[in-house]
């Protein structure tokens, strides 16, 4: 029914310190990878140092809302997504957690994960397609509909398109 995602860290740096860019891009991925699609905005807020939107709170909703609150100006790096259902709750609060929580009324189970950096994993895949293996999860057409769905926030909480700034 719901899945929200916190991504807070101090990222002034790449592409400017711009929150589509340098934060808000990953976890549009996580939710693609979850549930297939990204759904569309329903409303978007920023706020702007200068020319740079350094924060982004949105919901994004086709049935299953998404809520994503990040920040790229705050001192403490937070990580955090869950998924909210009729049965439950499935967490992870940190990203180099061994587990993921899911919790249903009074039972809490800790279920194991991979804990390889996910960047490192990627590029296996990469490498391992080259060598004649599977392809990679993320296609580019993929990584078009997540570009797409940035544009989409973009517009939806006011900000101008890279092309136009």
């Amino acid at each position: 029914e719901e899945i929200r995602l916190t991504r807070h860290a101090w990222a002034p740096d790449l592409h400017g310190g711009d929150v589509f860019w340098t934060l808000a891009v990953h976890d549009l991925t996580i939710v693609k990878h979850i549930i297939g699609r990204i759904p569309p905005p329903v409303k978007a807020w920023t706020r702007r140092e200068g020319e740079v939107p350094v924060s982004l709170l949105a919901v994004l909703d086709d049935g299953i809302r998404v809520t994503l609150n990040i920040c790229a100006r705050h001192p403490v790096r937070q990580v955090a997504v869950s998924l909210h259902g009729t049965q439950g709750v499935a967490a992870m609060g940190d990203p180099y957690a061994p587990h993921i929580v899911v919790q249903r009324a009074d039972t809490r189970v800790e279920v194991p994960v991979d804990t390889t950096f996910p960047l490192l994993l990627e590029l296996r895949e990469f490498v391992g397609h080259l060598r004649g293996g599977a392809p990679p999860r993320c296609s580019l057409n993929e990584a078009r509909e997540v570009t797409a769905a940035l544009l989409d926030l973009r517009r939806e909480a006011g900000e101008k398109s890279p092309e136009t700034t």
